[in-house]
């Protein structure tokens, strides 16, 4: 399953969409991996966890922003870091073995710092709703893309986003014992919309 269109840079809108997008007639997903753009960087990113506060320093395109009292509200029984679940190592090291020969030179790299505004928030939420659960498994994963202005830029993004789901999906049969394919992982981008992926057959716009 893949999101119809990019997720509203907006704090509110984006409490509103995680759960519809993660609990869709309470069936569960195998992956869940946003992907978002970080335009300063020249590289690619893993991110390893997201924080839960701090969102009120920089406003959405709605001009609003999460306040530390909205926060509390929220998510004050939380921790203030939630990591993702993956073996985020080991899936760094298959997403790297992953790439094609030819996009080798590419710089992937492992992150802890997925930042402050809604790259980092919809990542928190994601990982909160899996937390608020119980659930064991916390099966999100944060890609961020640098800025991709020409074709071949999004070429190399796409084979970057169709690496890294193999990765995930090979560590997570690995590490938690799962059998299941790529049929049912859900990608939610904010990156530039011709970055899409094909694996196995199957479309991701």
């Amino acid at each position: 399953m893949v999101h119809p269109e990019p997720i509203k840079v907006a704090y509110h809108e984006v409490l509103k969409v995680v759960p519809q997008l993660l609990g869709p007639n309470g069936k569960p997903f195998d992956i869940v991996l946003h992907i978002g753009m970080a335009a300063r960087r020249n590289y690619y990113t893993l991110e390893r966890r997201s924080f839960r506060d701090h969102y009120d320093k920089l406003k959405d395109v709605d001009g609003r922003i999460f306040t530390a009292g909205e926060g509390g509200k929220l998510w004050s029984d939380l921790p203030e870091q939630l990591y993702s679940t993956f073996n985020s190592d080991d899936v760094w090291r298959r997403w790297r073995a992953a790439l094609p020969t030819k996009r080798q030179y590419l710089d992937l790299r492992p992150s802890d710092d997925p930042g402050n505004f809604l790259c980092g928030f919809i990542y928190y939420s994601s990982l909160a709703y899996f937390y608020e659960k119980k659930e064991k498994e916390r099966q999100v994963m944060f890609l961020h893309v640098p800025d991709m202005p020409t074709e071949r830029d999004v070429d190399d993004g796409r084979e970057v986003a169709v690496a890294l789901i193999r990765a995930l999906a090979e560590s997570r049969r690995q590490y938690w014992g799962r059998e299941e394919g790529l049929e049912n992982v859900v990608i939610q981008t904010k990156a530039r919309e011709e970055l899409h992926a094909v694996v196995n057959g199957g479309k991701y716009h």
